[in-house]
């Protein structure tokens, strides 16, 4: 069995606001198989100073970013390939 570990960046205090998802994919050995980072472009697309400080992250990263729509089915296909999926 192999599964996929993801971790979310967000930009402001909604939940909406996701603008990376990183995913590793191992094997029960702990065997890193395979990296991946989606960057999508925020919803809302404000950044605050307390999220910037913590990640790094700042609007000029995203502006030509897709949506998390425009990226769900390259994501979705990436986790499919694991047995199952823990963030």
């Amino acid at each position: 069995m192999k599964f996929v570990a993801i971790d979310i960046e967000t930009v402001n205090g909604q939940a909406t606001s996701v603008a990376v998802i990183g995913c590793v994919g191992m094997d029960y050995g702990g065997r890193v198989i395979e990296t991946k980072e989606f960057r999508i472009r925020p919803f809302p697309f404000e950044f605050d100073d307390r999220s910037t400080a913590i990640n790094g992250l700042s609007k000029t990263d995203f502006v030509n970013c897709p949506s998390f729509s425009e990226i769900w089915d390259d994501f979705q296909n990436f986790i499919l390939d694991y047995d199952f999926c823990v963030a």
